[in-house]
């Protein structure tokens, strides 16, 4: 009869194509992922995999057999996760992945309000970009994202429930040229230098949009990583920046009287909400935060569909 550990490690060797990576992934010894897989190919009585020194190749029969061991592996994850999420542990347990930038508002409400009705909630928080905390909800290694939510999104993959919209304006020192304008257009900033984030905040991969709808190639000449870095070099160096403005957010407390903001004429904005695995059930704590969002979204007039 076939048994779930030696499909997992047959899974892992398919996967990494080596013995050895196997066994580190699935803390075993090596002997052990190599007895499991001649035990399967005597139980079915067919060679999965042909091994040599340097490499690992799965046979014709191998492949067609990984087929089913992924749906099967896959159906078992399924029906832990199902049985976790009516579990009184289950649904009180929740892996919270949230923007650095865009969850000071909603966080103080979280532990000073929805907690106090969750005494035995186990809530773990991960700060990170949208990029990376999508590639975490893909793993399972994370049940529910607050964070800006991509204007394109894969249905089959992922859900989203939009929650509020964001503002980005331009922040500058107030003896910049610019400074003296109420509002900016595009056309105003051609040549003028910049400090932006890196590519891998959603708020720059926005304004690259804006910037190529309007025919603009910014003169971004400081990139950085973090927020409180780009608005050091915004004051030494006198550029100009773009950041998130709303009442709340994380850049809003940062600044002081030495910066100040200045609105697009056009406003530019993006929308902030949850985001799931599509067809994954999550803990009742969860489903039950996101309904408490909605309604603090809908006291502070923020809420945005």
């Amino acid at each position: 009869m076939l048994e779930l550990k030696q499909l997992r490690y047959l899974q892992a060797v398919y996967r990494y194509k080596n013995f050895t990576r196997a066994s580190e992934v699935c803390f075993v010894s090596q002997p052990a992922i190599s007895a499991a897989v001649t035990a399967l190919e005597k139980e079915l009585d067919v060679k999965l995999v042909n091994r040599s020194p340097k490499r690992v190749d799965f046979t014709i029969e191998g492949e067609k057999f990984m087929f089913y061991v992924d749906r099967i592996l896959n159906g078992v994850q399924d029906a832990e996760n199902a049985m976790q999420a009516y579990s009184e542990a289950g649904n009180n347990k929740l892996h919270l992945g949230v923007s650095p930038t865009l969850a000071t508002q909603l966080l103080p409400q979280i532990y000073q309000t929805f907690l106090s009705k969750w005494p035995k909630a186990s809530v773990y928080i991960r700060e990170g970009s949208q990029k990376v905390q999508m590639k975490l909800l893909d793993t399972e290694m994370m049940d529910l994202v607050y964070n800006a939510l991509p204007e394109k999104i894969d249905s089959t993959k992922y859900q989203v429930i939009p929650i509020t919209k964001v503002e980005i304006r331009l922040i500058m020192s107030p003896d910049h040229p610019l400074a003296k304008y109420d509002k900016i257009s595009f056309d105003m900033l051609r040549g003028v230098p910049m400090a932006m984030l890196n590519d891998t905040a959603f708020i720059r991969q926005v304004m690259d949009a804006e910037f190529d709808r309007h025919g603009i190639i910014p003169n971004i000449v400081s990139f950085h990583e973090q927020i409180i870095c780009m608005f050091n070099m915004v004051k030494m160096a006198n550029f100009v920046s773009c950041v998130n403005a709303d009442p709340g957010c994380e850049t809003s407390s940062l600044t002081d009287d030495s910066l100040i903001y200045r609105p697009f004429e056009e406003p530019v904005y993006f929308r902030v909400g949850y985001l799931m695995k599509s067809g994954r059930r999550l803990p009742r704590i969860a489903e039950e935060l996101i309904e408490f969002t909605k309604d603090y979204a809908k006291r502070e007039g923020i809420y945005y569909e």
